[in-house]
């Protein structure tokens, strides 16, 4: 009984974690696109955000993977 609620209750959490991270992996495309498209591409900032939000991304929804792994075995 005490599993079945925790089970539940990582499934919910792994599916706010999924989208998350999936909308700062379009953040960091779009911060990208931005800065192909600006002529003036020298803006490190707009660029280390762009990776940190890759970065972030990626590890959400490798976070999420392994949450929703564990809850089918």
């Amino acid at each position: 009984m005490h599993n079945q609620g925790m089970l539940n209750r990582l499934s919910r959490s792994t599916a706010n974690i999924r989208p998350i991270g999936n909308t700062a992996l379009l953040a960091a495309a779009l911060i990208a696109v931005i800065q192909l498209i600006n002529d003036n591409p020298g803006q490190g900032t707009a660029n280390l955000i762009a990776v940190l939000l890759c970065v972030v991304g990626q590890g959400m929804r490798i976070e999420s993977a392994i949450a929703e792994q564990k809850s089918d075995t």
